[in-house]
């Protein structure tokens, strides 16, 4: 599983380097596919030194996110609906 994690890492870095080359163009599924592959792995018990490594790698998704300026549907209804939804 340390294995996929570093894959993982190594993946968002070309990501980000893309972005940085080309930022016009449209990253979306590229991004949505390495959350997925974040989500798959983040609940493994993964030893301490890798655990910094996973919380890592989450932020820069986030920071991804913000940068691709991605649409997020429970940020959105979270924003719309503070006290929870009702029913």
């Amino acid at each position: 599983m340390t294995n996929e994690l570093n894959n993982l890492k190594t993946q968002i870095e070309e990501l980000e380097n893309l972005l940085e080359s080309n930022p016009d163009e449209m990253y979306d599924e590229k991004f949505y596919e390495l959350e997925d592959r974040f989500e798959q792995i983040k609940d493994y018990p993964f030893n301490d030194f890798d655990n910094k490594i996973l919380i890592h790698v989450q932020k820069r998704l986030r920071a991804l996110r913000s940068e691709l300026d991605l649409y997020d549907e429970q940020g959105e209804r979270d924003a719309m609906f503070s006290n929870g939804e009702d029913e």
